[in-house]
């Protein structure tokens, strides 16, 4: 697991965090894989695919031309790249690391500790749609996204609002 999604699990799993904040990890989160994933290449390969700088449906498209990107992918993000745009991916692909964090906890904790950071990690990605819907449209007018890791907690002051 990459640190921005560690840091994003250990914020959904702590009482110390509040929901916002865990939310704001799950854009770093998933642009750290995008970058770490997916080449410049690749993304150009399926521009070209796409014909055109806008993001359309795949699904409309010839399913053999499908295949052949999915066979030159050479990460599971660009695999999921050829079957849903840029903004599905990115869902998809927080949802998935979201399931592996899952399995993680219950493997080693509890079974309610387990379903405690599930939830809250399902609450902030859904949370964080707009953020997808900003990354996409980054990317698809050529620019890099950024993944910058949320700020620490420092001192009492910094913990969740009291209720």
């Amino acid at each position: 697991m990459r640190k921005p999604w560690k840091a994003l699990v250990e914020r959904a799993d702590g009482a110390a965090y509040s929901h916002a904040e865990v939310v704001a990890c799950v854009g770093p989160a998933v642009s750290s894989d995008w970058n770490c994933e997916v080449s410049s290449e690749y993304l150009a390969e399926v521009g070209q695919f796409l014909g055109c700088g806008k993001q359309v449906q795949l699904f409309e498209k010839d399913p053999a031309e499908i295949d052949r990107l999915r066979q030159r992918a050479a990460s599971p993000m660009e695999a999921l790249l050829a079957d849903y745009v840029i903004d599905k991916t990115m869902r998809e692909s927080a949802v998935r690391r979201m399931l592996q964090a899952q399995e993680h906890y219950e493997r080693n904790s509890s079974g309610v500790r387990a379903t405690h950071m599930k939830s809250r990690l399902q609450k902030a990605v859904i949370a964080s749609a707009p953020t997808f819907s900003v990354m996409a449209q980054a990317i698809v007018s050529g620019s890099r996204i950024v993944s910058r890791a949320p700020s620490r907690h420092e001192g009492l002051d910094d913990g969740p609002p009291l209720p």
